[in-house]
This record gives C-alpha cells, sequence and structure tokens, in this order.
C-alpha cells in the first residue's frame, strides 16, 4: 500500500513540476519575442567587426531583431559590402534577414 501511494505522490509531483516549468519556458519566451525591439543598437560594432574580418569597408543603415514564424531573426537594411568609387566590387542590398533557431 505505501508503495503504490509514494508512486502515486511522486507522479502528481512530477505532473506539478512540468506545468509549472512549462508556464515559465512560456513566459520567458514571450519577454524574449516582445522584448526583441528594445535591445541595444549594435550596428557600429558589428560594422567594425565585418570589416575587420572581410578587409573592406561596410555599411550597415539599420540592425533589427525581431520575431519570424521560425522564431527570432536579425535584420540588415542598406547593406553595403565596399566603395563602389575605389573597389573592383561592391555589394548593395536592400535587406538581409538572417533566421536563428532556437533548438540548436
Amino acid at each position: 500500500m505505501t508503495l503504490k501511494r509514494a508512486i502515486s505522490w511522486s507522479f502528481h509531483k512530477l505532473v506539478w513540476l512540468s506545468a509549472i516549468l512549462l508556464v515559465v519556458a512560456a513566459v520567458l519566451l514571450s519577454l524574449l519575442r516582445y522584448g526583441l525591439p528594445y535591445f541595444p543598437d549594435l550596428t557600429k560594432p558589428l560594422e567594425r567587426q565585418v570589416s575587420a574580418s572581410l578587409g573592406q569597408q561596410v555599411h550597415i543603415n539599420q540592425l533589427a531583431l525581431s520575431w519570424r514564424q521560425q522564431g527570432p531573426a536579425i535584420e540588415l537594411s542598406n547593406f553595403k559590402l565596399g566603395d563602389a568609387d575605389h573597389d573592383a566590387l561592391s555589394v548593395d542590398v536592400d535587406c538581409l534577414i538572417f533566421p536563428t533557431s532556437l533548438n540548436r
């Protein structure tokens, strides 16, 4: 009788713990989703890092974090690589979207 009662008690506590963890995960995910637009602006540090890595001038007009169907995404608008006047090859893109994955 006590073993059956102990198993029942353990199962009951496990179900409650699972429910609490599910609610906490949902709240944290919602905070992340609605807080993305308020993250600090990292445009200039990203420009410097990419420029140093590629060895060419990089300009990003706007960097935004948003939520897409699959999860968070990084959006770069008016991305320019190189200088059209001085470089043989330059790239000018209106909008680049880099989706990220939360399950990796």
